[in-house]
């Protein structure tokens, strides 16, 4: 009996590493000082300093959040907090040449219902010019389609024009 409840007491270990947990410090701290597009970030020294860590800790946290696009380096004003480039993370992370077939399959799934979900803005939104952006698109289809499922790049311009289509911005 004594030795259940002793194994029932006992706490996970977090066993991120370092580099996460500064990473996910950093957003928190962000959110808590409510920091907006455009403030400029801590040097990374003063980051190290701060939180007791390497500045190489720091600068591989911040390479994240750099590939995630919540920060960018400016002239002249150093690392500055900026809004995510969603259209553009997605075109750098989901490369279809490098996914395996169920991770494609899960993404087409995804933008089926997105793009089901979009059709009312489509249709309400549409210009003859997009229409027959869309014509010209799809008329430079692969030139040898047994041999290729879709071209990566006609999709993208496919897509990314519905998406242009209904005005969201992101």
């Amino acid at each position: 009996m004594k030795n259940n409840n002793f194994i029932q007491s006992l706490k996970a270990i977090d066993t991120s590493s370092l580099v996460d947990r500064v990473e996910k410090n950093l957003v928190e701290l962000f959110i808590e000082k409510k920091f907006k597009v455009g403030d400029p970030i801590p040097k990374e020294l003063e980051l190290a300093e701060a939180l007791g860590v390497s500045r190489t800790v720091i600068r591989e946290a911040l390479l994240r959040l750099r590939m995630m696009g919540l920060i960018d380096s400016r002239k002249k004003r150093g690392a500055v907090l900026t809004s995510p480039d969603l259209v553009s993370i997605l075109e750098k992370s989901m490369n279809p040449k490098i996914l395996d077939k169920a991770t494609l399959k899960e993404i087409f799934e995804i933008r089926l219902a997105l793009e089901i979900g979009m059709a009312d803005f489509i249709i309400e939104r549409v210009k003859q010019e997009d229409i027959a952006e869309l014509i010209a698109i799809v008329s430079t289809g692969p030139s040898s389609p047994q041999n290729v499922i879709f071209d990566i790049e006609q999709e993208i311009r496919f897509h990314g024009k519905l998406y242009d289509i209904t005005g969201n911005e992101t």
